[in-house]
């Protein structure tokens, strides 16, 4: 029947109170006011090369070191590399020495990790937002429910329906996302990518 606008003035207010996920890089934190609003996606466009999954996994790192719960799926990246990422920015060690310093990479994971991080990995363009969504009905399953999905990226998803141009194909996509993160109450936030023109 819809909302009755006056009868919920009110309370408005303190709906603008739900916690916002914080990226973690102080810019973007103060133009999203705070962070990143559950059931919305956001998307960081930048050229090749400008280190949107560096992005990506510091956005997740930051979420989960602030008590968020995140997912982290990656089309491109196996887990070997994006786990380095995580371990680089949990340790401020450089992700080239990452792995000589085990033990103190440990240490800062498990100092600052106040959520749970869950990586899962899926060949570009073998996954759909069906196969996400059928995925976090089996975590749910498994007690496991996250506060934001990060996707890397979203352009390297299968859309459900075949079109003449990509764009029309990622826009279906993007569609399906925000549904998924209305529906499971979560942000999603990916990446994409542009060239000089599309900037």
């Amino acid at each position: 029947m819809g909302v009755d606008y006056a009868a919920v003035a009110g309370r408005r207010t303190a709906s603008t109170d739900v916690p916002r996920i914080p990226p973690g890089w102080a810019p973007v934190d103060e133009i999203l006011r705070g962070g990143l609003k559950r059931r919305t996606i956001s998307t960081f466009i930048a050229p090749t090369g400008a280190g949107k999954s560096m992005f990506l996994a510091n956005v997740a790192c930051s979420a989960a070191a602030h008590g968020f719960n995140v997912l982290f799926v990656s089309l491109e990246l196996e887990a070997d590399d994006v786990f380095d990422r995580f371990d680089a920015y949990y340790s401020g060690i450089d992700i080239n020495d990452v792995g000589k310093n085990r033990p103190l990479v440990e240490q800062a994971v498990a100092s600052q990790m106040q959520g749970k991080l869950r990586f899962k990995f899926w060949p570009t363009k073998r996954a759909s937002v069906q196969t996400i969504e059928a995925y976090l009905h089996r975590l749910a399953s498994q007690g496991f429910r996250p506060d934001m999905l990060v996707i890397d990226y979203a352009d390297l998803l299968r859309s459900a329906s075949r079109y003449d141009a990509k764009r029309f194909e990622l826009e279906a996509v993007y569609e399906e996302l925000r549904a998924l993160a209305q529906e499971n109450d979560l942000a999603c936030v990916t990446a994409d990518q542009t060239n000089r023109g599309g900037m």
